[in-house]
């Protein structure tokens, strides 16, 4: 039984280092080429990305590749084997999706899982978003963390929960769905990813936080089962 997962201890603290290698990018691919959003390496076979990023396809439709600071070339494209979306995703909400590779990802500098963070960002520390950019590298911004009801001002349609996270960013990629599933980071943890709605320095964005899924994540992982949970498990 494989379990691969790692919950690393709480961090709040400074950004990632700007000219840090970030060896757990992943991209997400069709099997035509076609990049569809990021995603992060959390186990030997298994990569996080957020559930309506891959609501429209199914597992023989996707790869990913690892191992590669190009989307791309270079590393190892795998085959996506099997794909669990969260059973409680709904809209911006346990936006989370497993991705099963069919080979193992094979561990070395440029290819390594990331923890997951334990604890939701603190207010007011900086994190780093991870995008795939025009020239199919990986470009960071600045995002700050702010309280959740700042989002709901801007984004009221919505009901957000503790499964959000709200961020301003120094800058961000015009918006298209490869920003899907970019991952947050703080502190070498993995906090979030994005989920898709567009931002500017003027108006904040919603990630997902995935504190309050790990454990979800990691029964996932170590049970590899399709029954549907009843609940999200903390």
């Amino acid at each position: 039984v494989e379990t691969g997962v790692v919950v690393s201890e709480a961090d709040n603290g400074s950004a990632e280092s700007p000219d840090s290698h970030f060896p757990y990018m992943a991209a997400i691919l069709h099997m035509n080429g076609t990049l569809l959003g990021a995603g992060a390496i959390v186990g030997s076979r298994w990569v996080i990305a957020t559930a309506f990023q891959m609501g429209a396809f199914k597992a023989p439709h996707l790869a990913v590749r690892v191992g590669s600071d190009n989307w791309s070339e270079g590393g190892q494209l795998l085959p996506v084997l099997r794909m669990f979306p969260h059973p409680m995703f709904r809209q911006f909400n346990n936006d989370v999706a497993l991705l099963k590779t069919a080979e193992d990802i094979v561990a070395g500098p440029s290819a390594q899982l990331i923890p997951l963070a334990n604890a939701t960002p603190e207010i007011g520390v900086q994190a780093t978003l991870l995008m795939w950019n025009s020239d199919s590298l990986i470009e960071e911004s600045q995002a700050d963390i702010l309280p959740v009801s700042e989002c709901r001002i801007f984004y009221s349609d919505f009901e957000l929960t503790e499964s959000n996270i709200c961020v301003v960013m120094d800058h961000i990629l015009p918006y298209k769905v490869t920003l899907f599933g970019s991952p947050l980071v703080l502190n070498g943890s993995l906090v979030g990813h994005y989920m898709g709605m567009e931002a500017n320095t003027f108006k904040p964005s919603l990630c997902s936080s995935l504190a309050p899924l790990t454990g979800w994540v990691h029964l996932m992982m170590t049970n590899e089962t399709d029954t549907p949970l009843l609940f999200p498990l903390t």
